[in-house]
C-alpha cells in the first residue's frame, strides 16, 4: 500500500508542477508525513487522500479509486467523474460555459472522424 501511495503522490506532484512543500501547504498534510509517504515509510489515510485531491482540484472519489481505497466499477470512466466534479466546483453561471466547451471538443473530434 505504501508504494502505491508514494507513486500516486509523486504523480500528482509532477502533474501539478509543484513541490512537496507546496503540496503540504495546499492540502494541510504535514511535510513530514508527505516525505514519509514518498519514502515508503507510511501510507496515506483516506482523509489525507481527500485533502490532497481537493487541494489539487481533483475528485476525491477518483483519488480514492486511484489509491485502491474505493473500488471502481468497470463501467465508470474516471475522466467523466473528474469532469463532473470540476464542473460542480464552478459557480452556476459558469457551468453552461464548461458544458459548451466540452460539446465543442466533442463536435471537433466528430468532424475529424468524417
Amino acid at each position: 500500500m505504501e508504494t502505491k501511495d508514494a507513486d500516486w503522490v509523486r504523480e500528482k506532484i509532477k502533474n501539478a508542477g509543484i513541490t512537496q512543500a507546496e503540496l503540504a501547504r495546499r492540502s494541510g498534510v504535514s511535510p513530514a508525513h508527505i516525505t514519509k509517504v514518498l519514502n515508503g515509510e507510511r501510507g496515506l489515510g483516506e482523509q489525507a487522500i481527500i485533502s490532497i485531491a481537493e487541494a489539487l482540484l481533483l475528485s476525491p472519489e477518483v483519488a480514492l479509486q486511484e489509491t485502491g481505497r474505493l473500488a471502481q466499477s468497470a463501467t465508470e470512466d474516471p475522466y467523466v467523474k473528474e469532469a463532473s466534479y470540476l464542473i460542480g466546483l464552478l459557480p452556476e453561471s459558469q457551468k453552461p460555459i464548461a458544458v459548451d466547451y466540452i460539446r465543442f471538443l466533442v463536435e471537433k473530434n466528430e468532424a475529424r472522424k468524417k
